[in-house]
């Protein structure tokens, strides 16, 4: 289980699927991809409270990842 501050606001609740690999613009980084390519990955997630910050708000989560793909948490 990871605590995570995101920009915005986020759900209450809620599950990201979605496949990770190489980002096709900048090999170096890892992303959410949309190609054959990439690895399925799920984030289980919670939003905990969100605060103004500046111009924009940031929501802190509680997240599950039930795959643990390289970087799943930063993407």
């Amino acid at each position: 289980t990871y605590l995570a501050l995101v920009w915005g606001e986020t759900p209450d609740d809620g599950t990201i699927d979605a496949p990770i690999g190489r980002d096709p613009r900048e090999r170096t980084r890892m992303a959410i991809v949309h190609t054959n390519s990439g690895k399925p990955s799920r984030t289980h997630f919670e939003t905990l409270g969100t605060v103004p910050l500046g111009r924009g708000k940031v929501s802190m989560v509680m997240c599950q990842l039930e795959t643990g793909r390289t970087h799943q948490i930063r993407v």
